[in-house]
């Protein structure tokens, strides 16, 4: 027999339960990676279900601005047919569709208590098998809603009592401030990709004329070779083993000319960071092929000394090249400015500690102030009068979302040396 007293001690025990749930979840998305948020929500709404015996969860959010529409990114349980997840929501729930963008917050135990202008939305409901249904408006420190999160029972109607509605607001909120911890996250690295692809565009301004000279030596021969080989067709006994040799050189320049722009061209586009396994003794090389005329135009010396077994790493192939170029421009720029004996920059690899790979490029310029060293890798900083003070900032940036560090330190002799650490790639790593 269900007493008063017996029914009163149920709830409490959910009660309980449920505090115990929410700071579980509070717990666990604190420091959720933006990538996971959507994992972890999805997780959570099945706990919060199951805990209060409800039947469906959705989750709505607005796409660009409130004045858009919404879109359903995160769905648990059954709904009595596929997830409307292209469902014209002001078309198909017109009076839930206003108390969403409003921010209100609506709670049906049954469907009849819905308000008669509802009735396209009791219609609804009532086709996807809901019985009783609260909407939540989603909003971080008080601003505009950012989305709807929805709670459903499909197999009878539920007393949605004050308490409950409490908890369920508290999930909402831990969901709000995830998902606009994710949003932040996509626009930093959005931001990223655009500063990185600007930095890119500017590096290779710098490179432009000795890049156009390493151009023009392939071309000039391939217009030569063709020429000499339009005149050998005049003869009346063309000697074609010269021939074949002409053909064969002209091509090798087109493939060496090819390589080149294929350089640019990677290095030009704009992208988000895509780790793989790369080979970093051929990425160095590529990086050192793109700055050798350049280095050779101002007469300094590029050295790299990459041992052999190095270890392939996990990181995106053209941000580290960037990060590279920028690292040997910096060197080259700062012995143009205090020319010595033994113009070099230097790059070399080692492996180093938790499974890391480190990088060094160093220079023979006037090295690093002791009270610089602490500033070069904050934006805007330069001692350069031309310089933007982003190229640092940027390498750093990219650095540390490969999972890696960067420091710069004076050499004891002269010159200055950059470092950075990146994570050497395990068998199970793409190839």
């Amino acid at each position: 027999m269900n007493t008063p007293r017996m029914s009163r001690h149920g709830e409490l025990q959910e009660g309980q339960r449920f505090e115990a749930l929410l700071i579980d979840l509070s717990a666990r998305f604190v420091n959720v990676p933006a990538d996971q948020v959507d994992r972890e929500i999805e997780d959570a709404q099945r706990r919060v279900c199951e805990g209060l015996k409800l039947d469906a969860s959705l989750l709505w959010q607005w796409t660009d601005q409130p004045s858009a529409r919404l879109k359903l990114t995160h769905v648990y349980g059954p709904l009595g047919g596929p997830p409307p997840a292209q469902m014209d929501v002001q078309a198909a729930l017109p009076w839930a569709h206003a108390q969403m963008l409003a921010g209100r917050m609506y709670v049906n135990t049954t469907l009849d208590q819905l308000p008669p202008e509802a009735e396209r939305d009791k219609a609804t409901f009532q086709r996807h098998g809901v019985k009783s249904n609260i909407g939540l408006p989603l909003s971080v420190g008080g601003g505009p809603p950012v989305g709807v999160l929805t709670f459903n029972t499909m197999r009878e109607h539920r007393v949605w009592s004050e308490a409950v509605v409490t908890r369920l607001q508290l999930v909402g909120q831990i969901f709000a401030n995830a998902l606009a911890r994710k949003r932040a996250d996509a626009e930093a690295r959005l931001h990223l990709r655009q500063l990185a692809h600007l930095n890119r565009v500017a590096t290779m301004g710098e490179l432009a004329t000795a890049l156009a000279h390493e151009l023009n030596q392939p071309l000039g021969a391939i217009l030569r070779n063709a020429e000499a080989a339009e005149q050998m067709l005049l003869e009346a006994a063309p000697d074609l083993e010269e021939l074949r040799a002409i053909v064969a050189d002209i091509k090798r320049d087109d493939e060496r000319a090819g390589g080149v722009i294929d350089r640019l061209r990677s290095l030009l586009c704009q992208r988000s960071i895509e780790l793989q396994r790369v080979d970093l003794a051929q990425l160095v090389d590529e990086v050192v092929s793109l700055a050798f005329a350049d280095a050779t135009a101002r007469g300094i010396r590029i050295v790299s000394e990459m041992p052999a077994g190095l270890p392939a790493v996990r990181s995106d192939r053209v941000h580290v090249q960037q990060v590279l170029l920028n690292l040997i421009m910096n060197g080259m720029d700062a012995i143009c400015e205090a020319p010595c004996d033994e113009p070099r920059v230097t790059l070399r690899a080692q492996v180093a500690d938790h499974g890391q790979v480190e990088v060094c490029v160093s220079d023979t310029g006037p090295g690093i102030a002791s009270e610089a060293l602490s500033s070069v890798f904050d934006p805007f900083f330069t001692t350069k009068s031309d310089g933007m003070g982003m190229g640092l900032a940027i390498s750093r940036t990219i650095i540390e979302a490969h999972g890696g560090r960067i420091w710069a330190s004076r050499d004891s002799g002269c010159g200055a040396s950059f470092s950075f650490t990146l994570p050497a790639a395990t068998a199970e790593c793409d190839p």
